[in-house]
This record gives structure tokens, C-alpha cells and sequence, in this order.
């Protein structure tokens, strides 16, 4: 399986800290930005195949384009809310919305499906 590149971005260091722990747990390589200017930086230099992103984080529609667009074979995202409803806007930006407190096992299996997509999209591309 590839290993997916995950940019968690989280204003609490506690709960990235956690994050960081757990994906490299199950072989991602993880990323961790605490604000939208670092997570651009992020962004451009490793092209993350899955963002997990706090949907009050300061422009956070901005930087949930930013990863789909720098990721050529497309990314998943992953909105984190403490709300019971979307983010105005928001909502179609994610791919999946947890609400927290949320368990790790959604993130994973979410990622687990899409890598698992991605590789057969390329399997079927490369004519396998």
C-alpha cells in the first residue's frame, strides 16, 4: 500500500500531537501545520494525498483547495467540526465530516478506502 502523506491541520498541539502519533502508527507519513500559511508551505512541498482539517480553521476553504489542486491524482478531505451542522460553504469541500469527539478508526478507514481507489485507478491506467 502506498504511504499515503497526511497534512493534519490542527490548532491544538495535543490533538496533533495524537494525530501524528497514530498515522505514523499505521504507516502514513504525516504532516502537521497549526495555521493556513504553514499548511500552503506543506501543500507545495509534499503534496499531501489526504488532509485532515479543523473546519474553524482560518481560511480553511482556501486551503482545502490549494491541497486538490497541488495533488495531480486528486486528495482526500477530511473536516473535523465540533458542530452539529456544516460550515456554511463548507460542506461540499469535504469528502468526510466527523464530528468530534470522533474515533481514529474513521480517519483510517476513510484513507484505507480512497489510497485503496487511487491504486486501482492506476492499476487500470497502466493497463494491469
Amino acid at each position: 500500500m502506498h504511504r499515503a502523506r497526511v497534512l493534519v491541520v490542527e490548532k491544538s498541539r495535543d490533538h496533533a500531537d495524537t494525530l501524528v502519533m497514530l498515522f505514523e502508527s499505521v504507516g502514513c507519513v504525516p504532516l502537521w501545520a497549526t495555521n493556513p500559511d504553514a499548511a500552503m508551505g506543506l501543500i507545495r512541498a509534499h503534496k499531501p494525498d489526504v488532509l485532515v482539517i479543523e473546519d474553524d480553521v482560518p481560511m480553511a476553504g482556501a486551503v482545502i483547495r490549494a491541497v486538490r489542486e497541488e495533488n495531480r491524482l486528486g486528495a482526500l478531505v477530511v473536516c473535523v467540526t465540533a458542530r452539529q451542522q456544516d460550515v456554511p460553504g463548507r460542506g461540499g469541500q469535504c469528502d468526510v465530516r466527523l464530528l468530534k469527539p470522533y474515533e481514529f478508526e474513521h480517519i483510517w478507514s476513510a484513507i484505507g478506502h480512497f489510497v485503496a481507489h487511487r491504486e486501482e485507478e492506476k492499476r487500470r491506467s497502466n493497463g494491469h
